[in-house]
C-alpha cells in the first residue's frame, strides 16, 4: 500500500499576549496551513479487510504577527512547521467504509527560536472514518 497525501485547510489559529502592566501586546494571526505527506504500508486478511501502515507528513503555517508597546506598532511574518509520524491501522466495515486509527508523535521546527513550551514529542492520535471509491 503506498499513498500520498496533500491538504489545505482554513484555521482560525489567533493568539493574542497581553501585558498590560507594562503596555505591551502581541497578536498572531493565522488563516491557512498546507501539509503533504505521505503512507507506506501492507493490506492483510483474505478478503483484504485490514491495512496496517507508517504515516509522515508536514503540516506549515504562515503567521502575521503584530508587535504593540508604547514605542509603536511592528508587523513581521513567521513560519511554523510540524512533522507528524507513527503507525496507523484500518479496517474495512463494509462496502467502500473503512475505521481508520493513528499513533504517533511530531517534531515541530521553530529554527534557533526561543519558545515557551516545549512542542516536540506530544502523542499524535486520531480516529475517523474512511471512504474509499
Amino acid at each position: 500500500m503506498l499513498g500520498l497525501r496533500l491538504n489545505y485547510g482554513l484555521t482560525d489559529g489567533d493568539l493574542a499576549h497581553a501585558d498590560p502592566d507594562h503596555l505591551f501586546e502581541i497578536l498572531y494571526e493565522n488563516d491557512s496551513q498546507i501539509g503533504f505527506g505521505g503512507e507506506l504500508g501492507v493490506v492483510l486478511g483474505n478478503r483484504r479487510n485490514v491495512a496496517l501502515f507508517l504515516y509522515g507528513y508536514e503540516t506549515e503555517r504562515d503567521f502575521d504577527v503584530t508587535i504593540t508597546t508604547v514605542f509603536g506598532s511592528f508587523r513581521q511574518s513567521d513560519e511554523q512547521g510540524v512533522f507528524r509520524f507513527g503507525l496507523g491501522v484500518e479496517f474495512r466495515l463494509r462496502g467502500g467504509f473503512h475505521l481508520r486509527g493513528t499513533l504517533g508523535t511530531d517534531r515541530a521546527d521553530f529554527g534557533d527560536r526561543f519558545t515557551s513550551q516545549d512542542v516536540d514529542g506530544n502523542t499524535d492520535f486520531g480516529v475517523g472514518f474512511v471512504y474509499q471509491f
